[in-house]
Parts: C-alpha cells; sequence; structure tokens
C-alpha cells in the first residue's frame, strides 16, 4: 500500500480556511451590518469554493490509485455479502452521529444559517437540498476516511490524524463546529474500521446534513 502524503491531510485545511476567510472577511470589515443577503451569497460562494478544493483533492487521488494500480471501486470497497455488517455498525454509530450533527446545525443557526428552506430560492435549494448533501459526503468519505485513513499503520493515529485534519477544513473560527466535526471523523473514523467501506460512514454523513433542514420539512407538512 503506498504511504500517504502528509501534504493531504495538512494541505486541504490550509486552502479550505484561506479561501473561506477571503470570501467572509469583505463582509465583516467593511463597518456596515452584514445584510442576510449578502451573508447567503458568500456561503453559496464557500460552499462552491470548498466543493471545488475537494474534487481536485478527489481527482489528485483518483490519479494516485491508479498509479498504485488500484481504483475507486476499491476504495469504496463495497461487499454485498457485508450488508448485514454494514447495517449493524451504522445502527451503532446513528446515535452519535446525530448528536454530533446536532452540534453542528447549531453552530450553523448561529452563524445564521437558514434553515427555513421555503425561504430558499431555486438555486439554494439545488445547493444545500441536493448537490451539498449528497456530493460533499461522497468526496469526504472517499478522502479521508476511504483514502487517508487506511494508509495509515496505526488505526488509533489514523483516526486520530484524520479527524484533526477533517475537523479543520471546515472551519477554524467557529469551536463549535470544529468539536462537531472532530467527533463525526471519529465515528466515521472508527465505523470505516470495523467495515473496511466508506459507504456506511457515507450514510450517516447524508443523514447528518439533512438535520439542518428538518424544521424546515416539518413546517412544509403541516
Amino acid at each position: 500500500m503506498r504511504k500517504l502524503n502528509p501534504l493531504l491531510l495538512i494541505g486541504l485545511p490550509i486552502i479550505s480556511n484561506i479561501t473561506s476567510f477571503m470570501i467572509f472577511a469583505p463582509l465583516f470589515t467593511s463597518g456596515k451590518e452584514v445584510a442576510i443577503a449578502n451573508f447567503k451569497q458568500a456561503s453559496i460562494l464557500v460552499g462552491f469554493a470548498i466543493l471545488f478544493i475537494e474534487i481536485i483533492a478527489f481527482l489528485l487521488i483518483l490519479i494516485s490509485l491508479k498509479k498504485g494500480n488500484s481504483s475507486l471501486k476499491q476504495l469504496i470497497n463495497f461487499d454485498r455479502l457485508k450488508v448485514r455488517l454494514y447495517i449493524k455498525y451504522f445502527l451503532l454509530a446513528l446515535l452519535p452521529t446525530l448528536l454530533a450533527g446536532w452540534l453542528y446545525c447549531k453552530a450553523q443557526v448561529g452563524m445564521g444559517i437558514e434553515t427555513d428552506i421555503s425561504k430558499y430560492t431555486g438555486n439554494e435549494l439545488f445547493v444545500w437540498l441536493i448537490l451539498t448533501p449528497i456530493l460533499v459526503p461522497f468526496l469526504e468519505e472517499s478522502i479521508w476516511r476511504g483514502y487517508c485513513l487506511p494508509r495509515f499503520s496505526s488505526p488509533v493515529r489514523g483516526i486520530i490524524l484524520t479527524s484533526i485534519s477533517f475537523a479543520f477544513f471546515h472551519g477554524i473560527f467557529n469551536p463549535l463546529i470544529l468539536l462537531a466535526t472532530l467527533l463525526q471523523g471519529i465515528i466515521w473514523g472508527f465505523l470505516y474500521l470495523k467495515t473496511r467501506s466508506v459507504i456506511p460512514g457515507f450514510l450517516l454523513h447524508v443523514i447528518s446534513r439533512y438535520l439542518l433542514f428538518i424544521p424546515g420539512f416539518v413546517y412544509l407538512l403541516k
């Protein structure tokens, strides 16, 4: 197995935070009150920028896999014979995932992220309800759990370092988000080690992404 380039774990958080800072900084240094519309636009821009960063990292990983005579299918490592095992550990990790997801949602609400989906435009609905909750979990689980974690000789060290990288990638400016994503990284890292597949973690990751909008869905159903 090829060794992990530490620049991947270190570089991704650095690039992510610099990008977020460059987008949000002008809003808060102008001396004026930040309009909700401007904040939402900046949030969407950050979302696309982070997604672009993850896609580039994912493509580089695909190149690395090809050089190592491996493939994306092997990285995902779905085995039909292990479905019962996937379900078992999925259920064990569900409650911790929901708790960590609740912390993440609380942090986002505190930052002003809109939870009422009736107030979103068509483009915003596409970003927050379709693109982000599906594509981002796939990319992140493939990068941090599927690719990086197995390249550590020590499972404990692997979980700790990949989880720290994963947490810092999501931002150093909000301690609650840092804590929530660190816990998620540990939970999903443990899940990967038990199943050796990114599928259970991916499904939990998707669920955690939708937690923020549960109040909005409930309101629409009334």
